[in-house]
């Protein structure tokens, strides 16, 4: 029922207690001061199911001013059907004499909006005990309820936010503490303000003992003076620091390492105070680069050394060739003896170039035997003792009676002549070079550059000079870097002695004091069975009688040097052979396709311009199977292709030969021909 009129009914006050004018301006009062409160009043009759509210409350159903409705059942339309049942049972509770009636429901208004009522009443009783009315308040508590929600969904998204967080950071602070790189906080003076545990780790320190230290204190000093000039100015100047940077840092036990740091700089009000550092251990990359280096550069040294040691060789092959011509070919009784040995010694010490080029280029190994190494050393001495000269003294201390190495007699003595050439030098005008032999064993624990544990021949060489600057220790064996002036090709000399000992599977190691002198190791794998070496004395090989009285046994000769084919052919011819000679692969085949029948050696370079020797070696087999052949070169550049010849039994002449040696070897295949 709507409110249309001022009665005792709506109010509650006596009608004979005041005048009607009067109760209409408390009425209106009334209302003023509870839609001021925010609220709104009703009541409600049982017995006649009328029910009478104020102006606002209309206002708070979404109704206009003056309606109410019109019954208890047209009331609980109005509430919102999830809470309806809960309200009935609340007022029915009330009006048995229960719980107050009081709680808060949501309304659906007229536009389908829905808003939320907090209602308090209590129940007036006439005398008997029975209802006469309900008198209650209502508030809307919509705006409430929003806030409420927003509330509470803020608080589960800060909620959920800071597990997120707190997450995260448990997840960086275990990559943190368990990663190999070090993070740390750094102020403007470089001091440690945090650094993680993974510095423990890496250099040694725990986190405690570093902070409040600055970083300054633990650079290698070469690099301390740069960045305590470089890096406050940055700071200051606010620019951005380099990308990347690389650094020696200090360990707690004195060493130092290499590392890889990234920074990036911390502002307070917009002012640059510190930096948050990472840095990553970079020493093993660091020595690999190095290893990698060295080696690609060890490689285009050798790469560079077999190309002359081909060109030295073909050469060399050349002049030793054509003086065995000379000397067999003047009589003994005009032959300037003293000009022919000057020639003798210059050719040896050319082909000892040679030779060591040829090692550093690491030439593939053919001819390894078992060698007793007091016998062959001993075998040596007149050799090493013109090395060292007098007064200097040449000292052998053979020390393993019946040990043994595998090694190719040649790559053996050249490696030990560096050594004792080298020792000769150091010493000056006076001194001793000692050549000492001994076996040992080395052990899984033992740090000798990439033995294997085992048993070892060891073959010590020491002078009382000098010694080595320690500038050129780490470097002692790269080419050239302690190079005598003293003796030609010195240079190569322990470059030379490292390459062989590493295809020996073996080792070089040095020690040396400054104004003490030096001694170098040469580690051998020792071979358990005996070999029966003997010495070998130095000589000069004379060139071969005649050895063929005919002509019928035919040679073909290939080689892209003429002074080659010139000295080779005569030594074949004065020795009773019919030789062709072709200047290249391509007419040497033209010369077997006219007389290949004839032809019972072929002899051909390895290496010459258009078809090569390997290519002619192979053509000339499958077409002419009664072929002798021999390869000959000063540089096999495919060593791949070099052991194919090897597989298939074609011998190998090295360059620089004399006369000899080639006959020897044409004899050979002359015997194996009968055979």
């Amino acid at each position: 029922m709507a409110d249309t009129g001022h009665t005792p009914g709506r109010t509650g006050l006596r009608p004979d207690a005041d005048h009607p004018d009067d109760v209409a301006v408390r009425d209106a009062a009334l209302d003023l001061a509870f839609r001021l409160a925010g609220v709104a009043w009703w009541s409600w009759v049982p017995d006649e199911d009328r029910i009478v509210w104020s102006r606002h409350m209309a206002q708070l159903y979404g109704r206009e001013s003056g309606w109410s409705p019109p019954s208890a059942a047209a009331y609980f339309d109005l509430v919102h059907p999830v809470d309806r049942d809960e309200k009935k049972g609340s007022l029915a509770a009330a009006l048995a004499g229960g719980a107050p009636y009081q709680g808060e429901h949501r309304v659906v208004c007229p536009d389908g909006s829905e808003r939320w009522h907090a209602v308090d009443a209590f129940v007036e009783r006439r005398a008997d005990g029975s209802v006469l009315r309900l008198l209650g308040v209502v508030r809307d508590l919509t705006d409430e309820k929003r806030l409420e929600t927003a509330l509470r969904e803020s608080q589960g998204r800060l909620s959920t936010a800071l597990a997120e967080l707190a997450a995260s950071e448990a997840r960086y602070r275990f990559l943190a503490d368990n990663s190999r790189d070090v993070i740390a906080r750094v102020d403007a003076d470089l001091r440690y303000l945090y650094i993680t545990p993974s510095v423990t780790a890496v250099r040694g320190w725990s986190p405690e003992e570093l902070v409040g230290r600055a970083i300054y204190e633990f650079m290698h000093p070469d690099e301390r003076p740069q960045a305590e000039r470089d890096v406050p100015a940055r700071l200051v100047a606010g620019e951005v620091p380099p990308p990347v940077r690389l650094a020696r840092l200090r360990c707690k036990d004195g060493s130092y390492r290499w590392t890889e740091t990234m920074a990036e700089m911390t502002f307070t009000h917009g002012h640059a105070d510190g930096y948050v550092i990472v840095s990553r251990d970079v020493t093993d990359r660091r020595t690999m680069e190095r290893r990698n280096a060295e080696a690609a550069k060890l490689e285009g040294i050798g790469r560079l050394a077999g190309g002359l040691a081909h060109d030295l060789n073909n050469v060399l092959t050349a002049i030793r060739g054509n003086a065995d011509l000379l000397r067999s070919s003047i009589p003994a009784s005009t032959i300037d003896t003293e000009s022919m040995d000057a020639i003798e010694t210059a050719i040896r010490q050319a082909e000892g170039i040679a030779q060591r080029l040829v090692h550093l280029a690491g030439r593939p190994d053919r001819q390894r035997a078992p060698l007793a190494i007091d016998t062959a050393i001993a075998g040596m001495e007149p050799v090493l003792a013109t090395l060292v000269e007098r007064p200097r003294v040449l000292l052998i201390r053979p020390g393993a009676p019946g040990a043994a190495v595998v090694a190719d007699r040649d790559e053996f003595e050249l490696a030990i002549q560096h050594l004792v050439s080298n020792a000769a030098t150091a010493i000056g005008d006076a001194g001793a070079v000692t050549v000492r032999t001994t076996t040992t064993s080395v052990s899984e624990h033992d740090a000798i550059e990439h033995l294997l544990s085992g048993r070892y021949v060891c073959v010590k060489v020491a002078d009382t000079g000098v010694g080595i600057p320690p500038e050129l220790r780490d470097r002692i064996f790269e080419p050239f870097a302690a190079r005598s002036k003293r003796r030609a090709g010195a240079g190569l000399g322990l470059a030379t002695v490292r390459s062989i000992m590493r295809r020996l599977d073996g080792a070089v190691t040095f020690e040396s004091s400054t104004g003490v002198g030096s001694q170098f190791v040469l580690w051998f794998p020792l071979h358990e069975a005996t070999p029966d070496a003997q010495p070998v004395a130095p000589g000069r090989d004379p060139i071969s009688p005649p050895t063929c009285t005919s002509r019928a046994f035919r040679i073909l000769l290939v080689d892209d040097e003429s002074a080659i084919l010139h000295a080779c052919m005569q030594a074949l011819e004065r020795s009773g052979y019919q030789v062709d000679a072709a200047a290249n692969g391509e007419d040497a085949l033209r010369l077997l396709e006219r007389d290949g029948e004839r032809i019972d050696i072929l002899v051909t370079d390895l290496a010459m311009p258009g078809m090569g020797g390997v290519a002619l070696l192979t053509t000339a087999s499958a077409r002419w199977p009664h072929l002798r052949r021999l390869a000959m070169s000063g540089y096999a550049d495919d060593l791949a292709l070099y052991s194919d010849l090897t597989e298939a039994g074609v011998p190998f002449l090295s360059k620089p030969f004399g006369a000899k040696r080639l006959l020897d070897a044409v004899s050979e295949l002359r015997r194996s021909a009968r055979r």
